[in-house]
């Protein structure tokens, strides 16, 4: 019996040290100084029959492959959109062995609509040693559902972060009433939550810091405001109308970190939706327009719940620099707001007490009788000698640590008004119970004038302002950060 359990187990090694080594498939792996770097390209529509362009989109890649030096390319579907589809993919192929980059590739609406299927392509492509993705389980929807590990710098087998390559689909089973594009099936969803929660568990119950890229973008795209967007939206977000809950499944997990799409020629923003990035690739087409082709590429680091992101184009270089968690850019794309030529000696912060039925932050002296002024350490209502009807003015000089872009939020009942430097950060014009809001600027180091607003009506108070940025992480103003004016 021991001998037949040495010989299982000796059968067992043997069939792991084949799958893992054997394969020749290249080893994912962060460097030495703790970073890996991916570049998402995307939408090439690559046709073999107008070789001109096909020349353009393989210069492109080599461009930005000369310039990043990538660790992994992931190319985010549309990728082979030809009547000869197998000579393209094998072109494509070549492509990649001549720069030598281990890829990924997952599939776009237009790649199965010409001479080859799902299955076909990835014949082809795990046929490739360089070509690291799977077709992925059979029993779930789609090919191409497959996870990539990306192991510790150490040369441990230690997994220490994760890319998830999603089959997105393409068209729903009737476009007039369910809208036009496909959508994540629910099996999908479920086996993703499957994989997370197995990694979750053999990393003793933490998340392990994951990316998820595939081509139509999640309905989710369409709820990122405005003001938290950085870069180019040209184009009508191309997303399902039927949400069928992968980004909550992911919000549930905790591991997505950012989620990186193409499908939209011209979009190449990004923004911050809840705790997780929401990106568009920089596609990479021939053709031209307002967007210049190139590369998003994406940098995580070791042991981080962080990422920098940014375009990249071999004509112009880095574009759009973007920080993740902070969820805002570099700077360099910002106007920074001058510091204040002041040096205060005095920590804390000066504050005015109201008491009255007041209607809004910014009415506290013509509606409320001024009570109590005085000092306090930090931004803070607890002291409050009323539960209701009563607001504060709050006035400090803030010392910023170095130029950057900032973002202020603030939980409140029922109102408030944040102003740095006299440029309004966030107001909630009027009442609301338990609600957050935020702002973003970008600040020179050195003082700036912070001037804060509340106000509370009845059935609940609370006033909490936080900073964070790509250096600063989310956290309540510190008081020694608050100066006396």
């Amino acid at each position: 019996m021991k001998k037949l359990i040495f010989i299982l187990a000796a059968l067992a090694l043997a069939v792991s040290c084949t799958n893992e080594r054997g394969s020749g498939k290249p080893e994912l792996r962060f460097n030495s100084e703790g970073e890996f770097k991916i570049a998402q390209y995307t939408d090439l529509h690559w046709d073999e029959e107008v070789p001109e362009e096909v020349e353009i989109i393989k210069n492109i890649i080599r461009g930005v492959t000369a310039a990043e030096k990538p660790d992994l390319a992931v190319f985010t579907g549309d990728v082979i959109c030809t009547d000869k589809t197998e000579q393209g993919w094998k072109h494509f192929i070549s492509l990649m062995n001549e720069l030598g980059v281990p890829y990924a590739v997952t599939m776009g609406n237009h790649d199965p609509e010409f001479n080859l299927t799902r299955d076909q392509i990835f014949d082809i492509l795990e046929a490739d040693p360089l070509f690291v993705g799977e077709r992925g389980p059979k029993e779930i929807s789609g090919v191409g559902n497959y996870i990539l590990e990306v192991k510790a710098s150490d040369g441990s087998d230690k997994v220490n972060a994760l890319a998830y390559c999603f089959d997105s689909g393409d068209y729903t089973p009737s476009r007039k009433d369910f809208g036009y594009y496909g959508w994540f099936e629910r099996d999908q969803v479920e086996w993703y939550m499957e994989q997370s929660g197995r990694y979750t568990a053999a990393n003793g119950g933490t998340p392990v810091n994951a990316l998820a890229f595939f081509h139509i973008a999640l309905p989710e795209y369409k709820l990122l405001e405005k003001s938290d967007r950085l870069g180019n939206y040209l184009e009508p977000i191309c997303s399902p109308d039927l949400n069928t809950g992968m980004f909550q499944a992911m919000r549930y997990m905790g591991d997505i970190m950012g989620v990186f799409v193409g499908h939209d020629h011209c979009n190449d923003f990004l923004g911050k939706y809840y705790d997780i990035t929401l990106a568009y690739g920089r596609r990479t087409q021939a053709w031209e327009d307002e967007v210049v082709s190139g590369s998003r590429i994406i940098v995580l680091k070791e042991g981080q719940r962080e990422f920098e992101t940014y375009c990249v184009t071999p004509e112009f270089g880095k574009e759009y620099s973007y920080y993740h968690p902070a969820g805002l850019p570099d700077p360099k794309y910002g106007v920074k707001v001058p510091a204040k030529n002041v040096n205060p000696k005095q920590k804390g912060v000066s504050y005015k007490y109201y008491e009255g039925n007041i209607s809004s932050a910014l009415r506290l002296d013509k509606e409320g009788k001024l009570v109590a002024k005085g000092i306090m350490k930090d931004i803070n209502i607890s002291d409050a000698p009323v539960d209701n009807h009563y607001g504060y003015e709050f006035d400090a000089y803030i010392n910023i640590p170095s130029d950057n872009f900032y973002r202020f939020t603030a939980s409140i009942d029922d109102g408030a008004a944040v102003y740095i430097d006299g440029i309004e950060i966030m107001n909630s014009e009027g009442m609301f119970s338990g609600i957050q809001l935020t702002g973003s600027i970008c600040l020179e180091k050195g003082f700036h004038e912070l001037k804060v607003y509340y106000y509370e009506n009845y059935a609940g108070e609370n006033l909490s302002l936080s900073i964070e940025s790509a250096d600063i992480p989310h956290q309540l103003i510190p008081a020694d950060m608050l100066y006396i004016k």
